[in-house]
């Protein structure tokens, strides 16, 4: 299973931690450099609002999810 994740800050890690045994796969859509959550997961580093990166971040992913309560509400519409 494969989840798609707008943020990849410290909770963003903590899911990919928890999830790792499981089998869990995760892919982050994070515009910030080196983010936490790219130790356990693949980040997709651009805008939120970019329609190329939410394309690339939700890519063979089952579920989109979100670790920041800040994502614009567009970006989770468009997905």
């Amino acid at each position: 299973m494969k989840v798609a994740v707008l943020g990849g800050g410290q909770l963003g890690r903590m899911l990919g931690l928890a999830g790792a045994p499981l089998g869990v796969e995760f892919s982050y859509l994070e515009p910030a450099a080196d983010p936490p959550a790219g130790a356990v997961g693949q980040v997709v580093r651009t805008a939120y609002d970019d329609p190329a990166g939410l394309a690339r971040v939700v890519e063979g992913a089952e579920t989109v999810t979100y670790e920041f309560e800040n994502v614009p509400v567009g970006a989770a519409r468009e997905l």
